[in-house]
């Protein structure tokens, strides 16, 4: 029957009360969501004992309360509310000091209740714990009202509708009145306490803003063109992926995955999958991980967060791609694209790529294909079983995106990126970026490039096909994922520091009696002849690792292909 178990009757009352809210019916608001948190008894679920599920619905069901708590603060605030919120709202915020929307309805209580100084206060309180603790500002909704406070800005005074003044006079408007001339009284004793609290606030906010480290180690958020947050994940990235609430981080040393919280930019879960994950994607209601050591897919559902399913694929899965309605895996061992129906899991079609497939992306009709010892990217479309054109591209492709009609490939050791015009398949433009371009993503404002040997993250411009911002990560990227207009980084421990030693030459293939002078050497290498060296011993360190080999002693050919065949060195 409707309404015969109480969360029924809560979720209709709240979904009743927000209506009403947004129709601009604040009395009414208060009164039906003021009945259905009345229904709340304690916990869910209290005294009953259960497992993941039984928790993630726990949690549902608090998310709905602290909800409808927010919405009942705004319709009383709404109808002009003050001082007498100011105590619940205490200890709301202080019981969820991350829900910046209690902050917000705190400050704006305190301030209609004269206490201008606290409300600046709670700012103050609130945005150094968000960036001490997580690294991040605070969002925009408080950050305005900070300034609306400084302003004093009269919209925070009043009601916001005729609908709710008329509705709580004349009883509210001789409070309100009362109201007023202790505010003025408190106001006056208070003003320097006030200047100096405004003066703090001031240093803390706008242009002025604490500039965020990114810590190695870590996931950072970059927004408008800056570092804006970090999350510490406490494990070195190996490939980065997003949905609307989550960020996924594969953990190549570990064989796991980690799942963010998105709007906290906590680490919630950490989920065991293949060997060596090397590639992640999100579609169709799953993450997708590229296992790169033991020829597998892990599939990870997105509502559940477990894993469901493992998925036999073709031998050394490098990269993994979402898009036209399948899964992509490009299989570099076997220069194969294995393609993958997401309602099934099962591989429904092996693709000639032709390629050391070294990385993949899907969408506009096509899938492209990185060659890398080749230099050059494949395009594979639907019902071809092999490549149907090549291009061109730099030395040593390894990360390809699409965006602008336009697909992007970033040449490494040649520190550039090829912009391909997808309507000629021809090369329009090969930029210049920073030192060792090893990922791309694609967002509104330009192009994201993260530079590997330099540490560095470069945006380019599409209308000018030039690098137009760089940001120091003073750590090592180990990819990028686009959420919407925010580009997420991945980064590593920065390499640059020295452990310190000692280097002792017990040796030498010298004759007896030869001498050396300072003409002997050569002279030291150039920018673009480090970045190269850079990249091919980085190049080498990736292969013996991704391809599970151990050697003493390795030489590889600056343009030999992960599964290339190594030529050992005689001791």
């Amino acid at each position: 029957e409707p309404d015969e178990l109480d969360l029924d009757h809560f979720e209709r009352l709240n979904e009743r009360g927000r209506s009403a809210l947004a129709d601009g019916d604040a009395t009414l608001a208060v009164a039906t969501l003021s009945e259905a948190l009345s229904l709340w008894r304690g916990p869910p679920f209290a005294d009953i004992a259960g497992g993941q599920l039984l928790e993630q619905e726990r949690a549902r069901l608090e998310e709905l309360r602290l909800g409808t708590l927010e919405e009942k603060n705004e319709a009383e605030l709404a109808l002009g509310g003050g001082a007498g919120l100011v105590d619940g709202l205490h200890e709301l915020a202080r019981e969820h000091p991350y829900r910046e929307r209690f902050a917000a309805q705190l400050m704006h209580a305190l301030y209609r209740a004269g206490r201008q100084a606290e409300a600046l206060g709670v700012y103050k309180r609130t945005r150094d714990r968000l960036v001490d603790e997580l690294g991040i500002e605070p969002g925009r909704p408080l950050r305005e009202l900070e300034q609306s406070i400084l302003r004093h800005d009269p919209a925070l005074d009043g009601t916001t509708n005729a609908r709710a003044s008329s509705a709580v006079s004349p009883a509210r408007e001789r409070r309100t009145r009362r109201l007023t001339k202790r505010s003025v009284a408190t106001t006056a004793a208070a003003a320097i306490v006030i200047a100096a609290a405004t003066a703090t606030a001031v240093a803390l906010s706008g242009n002025q803003q604490r500039q965020i480290q990114l810590a190695g180690n870590s996931v950072g958020v970059i927004r408008e063109g800056r570092l804006a947050a970090q999350a510490r994940i406490g494990v070195a990235p190996a490939a980065i992926a997003a949905d609307g609430k989550s960020i996924w981080v594969a953990n190549t040393d570990a064989n796991t995955v980690l799942r963010l919280d998105a709007r906290i930019l906590g680490v919630r879960q950490t989920i065991p999958v293949g060997n060596a994950p090397s590639g992640i994607a999100v579609g169709g209601g799953s993450v997708w991980v590229a296992n790169g050591l033991d020829g597998t897919v892990t599939r990870i559902d997105l509502k559940a967060s477990r894993v469901v399913q493992r998925i036999a694929v073709g031998n050394g899965p490098a990269a993994i791609a979402y898009g036209l309605g399948s899964v992509w895996v490009a299989n570099r061992a076997d220069q194969t694209v294995d393609r993958i129906d997401p309602k099934t899991g099962n591989v429904v079609d092996t693709l000639a790529a032709g390629t050391d497939a070294a990385a993949i992306v899907a969408g506009d009709g096509a899938v492209w294909v990185v060659d890398q010892a080749r230099g050059r990217v494949a395009r594979l479309e639907p019902g071809f079983t092999e490549p149907v054109l090549t291009v061109n591209v730099g030395n040593g492709p390894s990360a390809v995106a699409l965006g602008n009609n336009s697909l992007w490939v970033a040449n490494t050791p040649d520190s550039t990126v090829s912009r391909i015009d997808l309507r000629s398949n021809r090369v329009v433009s090969t930029i210049p970026v920073g030192a060792g371009p090893t990922s791309l993503a694609v967002v509104p404002e330009g192009v994201w490039v993260a530079d590997e040997f330099d540490d560095t993250l470069v945006r380019i411009h599409p209308q000018t096909n030039r690098v137009d911002r760089t940001i120091r990560l003073n750590q090592r990227p180990g990819g990028e994922a686009a959420a919407g207009g925010t580009l997420l980084v991945a980064v590593g421990a920065s390499p640059t520091s020295h452990r310190g030693g000692t280097l002792r030459v017990v040796t030498s293939d010298l004759p007896a009696g030869s001498r050396t002078s300072r003409s002997t050497f050569p002279p030291p290498p150039t920018a673009a002849e480090r970045t190269r060296s850079a990249y091919v011993a980085e190049s080498a360190t990736r292969t013996v690792h991704s391809c599970g080999r151990r050697t003493s002693a390795v030489r590889w050919s600056e343009r030999s292909s992960c599964f290339a065949t190594p030529i050992t060195t005689e001791r």
